[in-house]
């Protein structure tokens, strides 16, 4: 799975939203080039609550190189959550006005970000000191995350996956 930032999403022909990269994708793995394999179907839950719910085409990309299959998904949708990113992260920030979730699906994300949290703050220390180079003058790059402000929770979950970490080990 790769999650994208750069990106729009347009209606296409069949009249179904689609997402359109602006990227050049390559491979979180390898770093090879991705070809587009397939499309399928994603259902999300924004904001308007579970009547509501929205069907969109998200792309599978190959890698040329080494072949493994990647899901391309907008940042603005969660990996392995049915509901959109701008509903889930004020729960998480102690915000729960207006979110059409019930109860036990709230109490299920506070449990999954606790048991997650651990591990996506080690990988962001990892890709902090590898990839930026820089000095580790702080230990809790997800809480700064979260205090820069709005989408904190698709910045940290696109640095974790697309840094190559698996989501199965903290899903």
């Amino acid at each position: 799975m790769i999650i994208i930032e750069e990106y729009s999403i347009k209606v296409n022909a069949a009249g179904r939203k689609c997402v359109e990269y602006h990227a050049v994708l390559c491979c979180p793995i390898c770093g090879g080039a991705l070809r587009v394999k397939d499309q399928r179907l994603r259902k999300y839950i924004g904001a308007g609550g579970a009547d509501h719910a929205e069907f969109i085409l998200i792309t599978r990309g190959q890698c040329r190189n080494c072949g493994k299959l990647h899901t391309l998904l907008p940042d603005c949708l969660q990996p392995f959550k049915h509901y959109a990113v701008d509903v889930i992260e004020p729960v998480l920030d102690g915000n729960t006005a207006g979110c059409p979730a019930d109860e036990s699906t709230i109490r299920r994300w506070r449990n999954w970000f606790t048991r997650v949290a651990a591990y996506i703050n080690a990988a962001l220390v990892a890709i902090q000191s590898e990839f930026e180079r820089m000095k580790l003058n702080w230990l809790n790059p997800l809480q700064r995350l979260r205090e820069s402000g709005g989408r904190w929770l698709s910045r940290a979950m696109g640095r974790y996956v697309n840094s190559g970490n698996p989501l199965s080990r903290i899903t």
